[in-house]
């Protein structure tokens, strides 16, 4: 009686080892799990800057391209050219030294382009007020 007391107490005590030992293999499983994801993650982030950046250094390079054509020939260029130039403008910052650079015919069009809306808001007030009353909303919108 004592023996198989004896031996049931260590298949019990091996068993709760097992357990153990199970969830501790478990419990590295899932960290390494977590760890690859992590990496994968990281690598696709990385990939994705990388990407951009080497996009936006291709929208530079056009748009430099872009602007020294149009000092050249102005917009005797090719519509390939202009158009590849116009794409490059389109959401990107433009650098001041590059933006004075530009013919004013673009300079107009980004202009409008980025105020488009503004410019519509005021000239709709301005269609509503009365003079006196468009003068004093024109000189508050300047100061």
């Amino acid at each position: 009686m004592d023996e198989n007391r004896k031996r049931n107490r260590q298949i019990i005590q091996l068993r709760a080892k097992e357990r153990a030992s199970q969830k501790e293999q478990d419990e590295a499983w899932n960290i390494l799990q977590r760890l690859k994801r992590k990496e994968r993650y990281e690598d696709l982030w990385l990939k994705r800057r990388q990407d951009y950046a080497r996009s936006h250094a291709y929208q530079m390079e056009t748009l430099n391209c872009g602007i020294e054509l149009l000092e050249k020939y102005g917009w005797a260029i090719s519509n390939k050219e202009r158009n590849r130039f116009q794409h490059s403008l389109n959401g990107n910052y433009i650098p001041f030294d590059l933006a004075e650079r530009l013919p004013p015919v673009i300079m107009r069009y980004l202009t409008m382009y980025h105020w488009s809306d503004e410019i519509q808001r005021v000239q709709m007030a301005c269609d509503n007020l009365d003079a006196f009353a468009r003068i004093n909303f024109l000189s508050i919108i300047k100061n």
